[in-house]
């Protein structure tokens, strides 16, 4: 069962991040997820965010029916198809927690993700992260995630958290790798883990 209490939406099944006009205007730190909550960004913060070459863009009628077609790798077997993720960012549309993006490089679309911000535990949470066939082994699945940490820390955010399969070495390995550790909970079949992004989401993890 969960260790603290979780507001709505629940969690969608199938919400595994497992993964190695204008084009839609690019996220930086504060835009999209509870702007009031952003916090000012250090020179250093600043500049590690730029120096990454992904960009995440809101989904519109330039990239909808791109982001629509994309296809999860063949071995690939944990992550909804991204029509399943746009339906239900319809559906909690109006809590205004549930955000899709597209991520990009330069002018390449190259994933989709999905985050759901938890207010009650000030917690932004990954639902789902895409990378097809064609742009895998390249990194960006690091990158994107990288980038969401540094946003939610910016944003204020305690936590970020995600969920893996159980089984899965390469997604533990993966995220391990980015400082994400489980916290004990299942949830969904699904192994979550978290990754700190200041003391208070330490002390609540210890």
């Amino acid at each position: 069962g969960s260790s603290h209490a979780r507001t709505d939406p629940p969690r969608p099944p199938g919400r595994s991040v497992d993964a190695a006009g204008p084009a839609g205007r690019r996220r930086e730190p504060g835009h999209g997820h509870d702007d009031h909550r952003t916090k000012p960004s250090t020179p250093n913060q600043a500049s590690m965010i730029k120096a990454m070459t992904v960009q995440l863009r809101d989904i519109d009628a330039s990239n909808f029916y791109q982001v629509l077609a994309m296809h999860r790798p063949e071995a690939e077997e944990y992550v909804a198809p991204n029509s399943v993720s746009l339906a239900e960012a319809w559906l909690y549309r109006n809590e205004h927690t549930v955000v899709p993006l597209a991520i990009y490089e330069g002018d390449s679309l190259v994933g989709f993700v999905m985050t759901h911000d938890d207010l009650a535990n000030n917690i932004r949470d990954i639902w789902r992260i895409l990378i097809p066939e064609e742009h895998v082994n390249h990194g960006y699945g690091l990158q994107t995630l990288r980038f969401l940490a540094q946003q939610a820390q910016l944003e204020g955010f305690a936590c970020l958290r995600l969920s893996y399969v159980p089984g899965n070495a390469l997604a533990e390995h993966v995220y391990r790798k980015l400082g994400f550790v489980p916290t004990g909970e299942i949830d969904d079949g699904e192994i979550v883990m978290e990754r700190a992004l200041c003391n208070s989401c330490l002390e609540r993890m210890g």
